[in-house]
């Protein structure tokens, strides 16, 4: 299952945006590539595991007592997919009216160490694909029944990712 990126194109359509602004990319004038974006972090979050270590005595919310200097893994990746209904299946609509905590959707990190820097990876991630989309068409060279993904630190494809493109 792979994002369409017919769909995609589709809503590029007729468009010659070449001026990026935050009103240009937002989610209620181009709600289909919001979807993309945020669709593509639930599933493949740059950072598929992290690790942080406890400062202080706490109790988790299910209970569990954690003592300081206590290391605690969480694990995007895994809570993308189990936190969502067919999380395994790419829908880029659920985000028309999904509206996850940042605890639901930790991709940028919760509570007082998330990612200052998100809005703009977010604006800056809507642009780079934007201009892409409108300017040439993507399809996977051949068969692949599974894209490898080689996680560490951050996830990267494994052997890389062939694609044809074309200029539209």
């Amino acid at each position: 299952h792979y994002i369409r990126f017919q769909e995609l194109h589709s809503k590029f359509d007729g468009r010659d945006d070449n001026s990026y602004t935050t009103k240009v990319v937002d989610k209620d004038n181009l709600p289909y590539l919001h979807g993309v974006v945020f669709e593509s972090l639930r599933m493949f979050p740059p950072v598929p595991v992290d690790v942080k270590t406890c400062a202080q005595d706490d109790v988790l919310p299910n209970g569990q007592q954690i003592y300081a200097g206590d290391r605690v893994t969480f694990e995007p990746y895994v809570m993308g997919r189990q936190n969502w209904d067919d999380g395994d299946i790419p829908k880029p609509e659920r985000w028309l009216t999904a509206k996850p905590t940042q605890y639901e959707f930790p991709v940028f990190q919760a509570g007082p160490r998330i990612c200052l820097g998100q809005d703009f990876a977010v604006f800056e991630a809507k642009c780079v694909l934007s201009t892409l989309v409108q300017r040439y068409q993507f399809s996977l060279s051949g068969q692949v029944p599974e894209i490898p993904y080689s996680p560490g630190i951050t996830m990267t494809v494994n052997g890389g990712l062939n694609l044809i493109v074309k200029k539209r």
